[in-house]
């Protein structure tokens, strides 16, 4: 899950670059920049819910 929030955000910062730098127009990726914030948020959520969930003992540090 934090390969898929890693690439989801790049994926976002990338859409976000090309609209700044003029290279495409805002309203044709606005979809996908708030899919890809979704993801995001889906992802952040699974990976707090499943070290939540996890046994004490088989955490890993960090």
């Amino acid at each position: 899950m934090n390969i898929v929030e890693e690439e989801a955000d790049a994926s976002q910062h990338w859409m976000e670059l090309l609209v700044e730098s003029g290279r495409i127009d805002e309203g044709h990726v606005k979809l996908l920049m708030k899919e890809a914030g979704e993801r995001v948020a889906i992802a952040v959520a699974s990976v707090r819910t499943a070290r939540t969930n996890l046994p004490a003992g088989s955490r890993k540090p960090r």
